[in-house]
C-alpha cells in the first residue's frame, strides 16, 4: 500500500525519477512518510482506532490503484535481476553473506523487544502505546522525546495496533534491505560494474547496523533517506539531472520526518551544491533558485512535525536550541544537563600522572579530531551509552572497513567524480558529528554513504590482484565473520520466540528483568494506578499510567524547590501518582548515605516519615530486584504499614 501511495504522489507532483529502481525506492520512502502523516492526522482528531487505520489504508490503496501497473513492472524487473545474479565467485559469496545477514536480522526483528532495545522500550514504542491507550495523539509531558519527528513511530503505532511490538519492529527492519538496494542502485549508476555487492557487504559488516536491525529505533530510516538524498545529489552534480537537486531535497525532507539529524545532511548537500555550481560556473540566479527549491521542498515535506512541536512546546526542535526558542516544561538547567550528556561521548581526557605532564586533551581537541578514525574504530566503548561492556562495544562498533579503505581512496588518482563528492560529504559530516555529539549511532548516515567509497577501494584491490587483493580479501572476510558472529550471538536466544516455538511472555520473563518487574507491578496494583519511575525509563511493558520521574526530563516535579518529603508526596498527589518504581541502581543509591543528591534526600525523608512505604510483596527479590513503593497520602498509617 505504501509503495502504491508513494508512486501515486510522485506521479501527481511529476517528481518521479526516470530509472525504474530509483523511482521504486523513492516511492517506498514517500509512501511510508505519507501514510505516517495520515496516522498523525487520525490521531490528532482523536480517531486512533484499528478500524480507522484499516479504513485509511484501504482508502490510500484505492486512490493509488492506477500504479498497479508500475508495481507489476517493478516485480518483473526484480525477478529478472534475481535470476541474473552471479551466484559464483566473489559476488556469489557476498550475496550469500548478505542474505544470511538479513535472515538472522529478521529473526531478531521478529522477537519482542528486550534487553537490547533501550530507546524502543523507553519512548519509540512507549509513547505510541500511550497514544493508543488515549486513542488520540496529544502532548506527552513526561518525556521530551515525544516531540521529536515521529514518522517512523506512526508506523510503530500501526504495528502495535495490529500485531504487537514485534510487528512494529519490522517497520524499522525494512529499512535495512531497502538501504542495501539503494546502495546497489547508487553504485550501478556512478561506479564501475561490480561495486554494488561490496557496498552492501560493507554496510552489513557494521556491527552497529546489525544491532539496529533488530530493535525499534529510527536510525536505519535516516540512513536510507540519506543514501537516497546523496544519490539524487550526485545525479544533479555528476550527470546533470536538472531535477536531481530537488529530489535530493525531497529525500532530505522525508528523512527529517524520521529524525531531525537529517537536517544536517540537507545543510551539507546544499553547501556542496553551492560548491558544484561554482566549479561548473553555472548561472548564479539559476543555481540559487535550484538550491532554494531543494530547501523549500524539504521544508514542505517535514513541516507538520516541527509545527506540532512548536505549538505544543514553543520550540520547533524541542528540546534542542533551548537558548534560542526556550520550551514548555523544560528549564535552562535541564537544557544544560542535556547538552552536557551529549558532549560526554568521545575519548575521555587522560588523567595527569604528574604535575609536569601536559594538560590532557579534551574530547574535541585537535589531536582527537586527527585520531578520530582510529579512535572510533579501536575504542567504540567511548562512543556509545555505557551499559554492559560487551554490549557497549558491539553496539557502538563501526568495524575496521572504513579505517582500512577510506583513507587509501583519498589518494587514488583518476577516481570517479561521484567518489570525490562522497568523500567530501563524509568529511564534512564527520566534522559536524565530532563537534556536536560523538554517539556512534548518529554516525550511521555517514557510514552508509561511506560504504560506497569503501566498495570502490575494494573493487580496485580486486582489480590489482596479487598481495593487495589477498590483504583486502582477508580483512573483508574477518569483518564479515565478526559481524555475523555478533548478530548470531544476539539472535540465538531469540530463535524460539521468533519462530513461534516459545511464547512472548515465557521468553521475556526468562530473559528480561524489566519485563518481570513490569508484570509484578501490574499484578500488585489496581488498573487505576499511576507510577513514577526512578532509574528505569523502559516503561513499555507496564500496563498502567506511567511517568519518568528522574530529574532532567521535564519540570513536572521541581525537586530543587522542595525541602521535605511532605512536599514531594504532595506533588505526587497533585499529579495522581499512587506508586513509585525504583530501579536496582536507585535502591542501592538510597541505601548509600554518602550519596547526597537532592532527589535521594527527598525520597529518604519520605520513607523515614512513612509517606512512602514498601509492602512485603513489593520488595526486591532474587528474580526481581526492583522495589515498588506505595504513595501513602490518603489514610493514616497502620502499625502493619509502619513495620
Amino acid at each position: 500500500m505504501c509503495f502504491l501511495l508513494g508512486a501515486r504522489l510522485l506521479t501527481l507532483f511529476r517528481a518521479a525519477p526516470g530509472p525504474l529502481a530509483e523511482r521504486a525506492l523513492l516511492s517506498i520512502g514517500v509512501g511510508h512518510v505519507a501514510f505516517a502523516h495520515v496516522v498523525l492526522l487520525l490521531g490528532l482528531v482523536g480517531q486512533l482506532y484499528t478500524s480507522r487505520i484499516v479504513a485509511a489504508a484501504v482508502l490510500c490503496a484505492a486512490v493509488s490503484h492506477t500504479e498497479l501497473g508500475f508495481l507489476g513492472r517493478c516485480l518483473a524487473r526484480l525477478w529478472h535481476k534475481v535470476r541474473a545474479l552471479r551466484l559464483h565467485g566473489t559476488a556469489g559469496v557476498l550475496y550469500a553473506f548478505i542474505g544470511l545477514w538479513l535472515l538472522v536480522g529478521l529473526l531478531n526483528a521478529l522477537a519482542p523487544p528486550g534487553w537490547l532495545d533501550w530507546d524502543g522500550l523507553s519512548h519509540h514504542l512507549a509513547v505510541p502505546r500511550e497514544y493508543i491507550r488515549r486513542h488520540t495523539i496529544a502532548y506527552v509531558p513526561w518525556t521530551s522525546h515525544s516531540n521529536f519527528p515521529y514518522a517512523t513511530q506512526m508506523l510503530f503505532t500501526v504495528g502495535l495496533m495490529l500485531r504487537g511490538a514485534a510487528a512494529a519492529k519490522l517497520f524499522h527492519f525494512a529499512y535495512a534491505p531497502l538501504s542495501l538496494v539503494a546502495l546497489g542502485v547508487l553504485c550501478r549508476r556512478f561506479l564501475p560494474a561490480g561495486c554494488g555487492p561490496f557496498a552492501a557487504a560493507a554496510y552489513c559488516c557494521i556491527p552497529l547496523t546489525g544491532w539496529l536491525a533488530g530493535v525499534a529505533y529510527v536510525d536505519l530510516g535516516s540512513a536510507f533517506f540519506t543514501i537516497l538524498a546523496v544519490h539524487f545529489f550526485l545525479a544533479w552534480a555528476v550527470d546533470g539531472d536538472r531535477k536531481g537537486l530537488a529530489r535530493a531535497g525531497l529525500a532530505c525532507g522525508l528523512g527529517m520526518c524520521v529524525k531531525t539529524q537529517v537536517g544536517m545532511v540537507l545543510a551539507i548537500l546544499l553547501c556542496l551544491a553551492v560548491l558544484a555550481a561554482l566549479l561548473r560556473r553555472d548561472s548564479v540566479l539559476r543555481s540559487v533558485g535550484r538550491i532554494a527549491a531543494a530547501a523549500g521542498i524539504a521544508a514542505a515535506v517535514c513541516w507538520p512535525w516541527y509545527l506540532k512541536s512548536y505549538l505544543w512546546t514553543g520550540n520547533p526542535v524541542y528540546p534542542f536550541a533551548y537558548s534560542v526558542f526556550g520550551g514548555r516544561n523544560f528549564s535552562a538547567a535541564d537544557a544544560e544537563a542535556y547538552t552536557k550528556h551529549q558532549k560526554h561521548f568521545g575519548m575521555p581526557p587522560r588523567a595527569r600522572q604528574a604535575p609536569t605532564d601536559p594538560e590532557p586533551a579534551s574530547p574535541r581537541s585537535l589531536a582527537n579530531l586527527v585520531l578520530l578514525p582510529w579512535n572510533a574504530t579501536v575504542y567504540p566503548r567511548h562512543f556509545h551509552v555505557k551499559v554492559r561492556p560487551q554490549i557497549t562495544y558491539a553496539c557502538g562498533a563501526i568495524g575496521p572497513m572504513f579505517l582500512a579503505f577510506i583513507l587509501p581512496v583519498v589518494f587514488v588518482r583518476g577516481k570517479p567524480p561521484a567518489v570525490r563528492w562522497l568523500l567530501a560529504f563524509v568529511g564534512v559530516f564527520l566534522l559536524g558529528w565530532f563537534f556536536v555529539m560523538q554517539l556512534a549511532r548518529y554516525l550511521l548516515p555517514c557510514l552508509a554513504v561511506a560504504c560506497v567509497p569503501v566498495a570502490y577501494c575494494l573493487w580496485l584491490c580486486w582489480t590489482y590482484g596479487g598481495v593487495i587483493r589477498a590483504m583486502a580479501a582477508t580483512l573483508l572476510t574477518v569483518s564479515c565473520l565478526g559481524a555475523m558472529a555478533w548478530l548470531t550471538h544476539c539472535s540465538l536466544p531469540q530463535v524460539g520466540v521468533a519462530l513461534g516455538l516459545e511464547s512472548h511472555h515465557a521468553y521475556l520473563y526468562k530473559t528480561f528483568e524489566v519485563y518481570r518487574a513490569s508484570q509484578r507491578f501490574d499484578r500488585l496494583t489496581p488498573p487505576s494506578a499511576k507510577v513514577a519511575t526512578y532509574g528505569e525509563p523502559r516503561v513499555f511493558y507496564i500496563d498502567r499510567q506511567v511517568m519518568w520521574a528522574d530529574p532532567g526530563h521535564h519540570q513536572m516535579i521541581q525537586y530543587s524547590q522542595m525541602k521535605s518529603g511532605e512536599r514531594l508526596v504532595a506533588r505526587y498527589r497533585e499529579l495522581g501518582i499512587t506508586h513509585v518504581l525504583l530501579a536496582p541502581a536507585m535502591v542501592r543509591r538510597l541505601a548509600d548515605r554518602r550519596d547526597e543528591a537532592p532527589l535521594l534526600a527527598l525520597l529518604r525523608d519520605a520513607f523515614h516519615k512513612d509517606l512512602l512505604w514498601v509492602p512485603e510483596e513489593m520488595r526486591p527479590t532474587l528474580l526481581d530486584t526492583y522495589a515498588i513503593a506505595v504513595v501513602d497520602y490518603r489514610e493514616p498509617l497502620s502499625d502493619k504499614k509502619r513495620e
